[in-house]
């Protein structure tokens, strides 16, 4: 029997809740992606297929942070801040087929924490 990479299943699951989710645009979609190097989040509006915000820990003045519970901690504060200023305070959190816990809820209790609702 051939055996499902960690991955694999990981993107099952995130199509499996992406048919359910969706961002409009009073309500975008808050989407979080890790990989081994950075943090990734986006205020998605899917109805315009338009991202409306965007942080991450590649951009120029995040670049010291880590793709660790700290690092998620800080573009979740961040993505918040900008959110905020784009007069958006309540989201959807598409959690991207990770767990909830770690890094994904460092992120999702930092926004909280900052004002956003979800």
């Amino acid at each position: 029997m051939a055996t499902i990479q960690r991955k694999k299943i990981r993107q099952r699951i995130h199509h499996r809740v992406r048919k359910r989710v969706a961002g409009t645009a009073e309500r975008p979609r808050l989407a979080v992606h890790f990989s081994n190097k950075g943090v990734y989040a986006q205020l998605i509006n899917d109805e315009a297929g338009r991202t409306i915000v965007a942080a991450a820990t590649t951009e120029k003045d995040l670049q010291a942070l880590k793709s660790n519970v700290a690092g998620a901690t800080k573009i979740g504060e961040i993505i918040a801040d900008r959110a905020l200023g784009a007069s958006i305070s309540q989201v959807v959190f598409d959690r991207g087929g990770h767990t909830y816990h770690g890094k994904v809820k460092a992120l999702a209790d930092a926004a909280r924490a900052k004002g956003l609702q979800f």
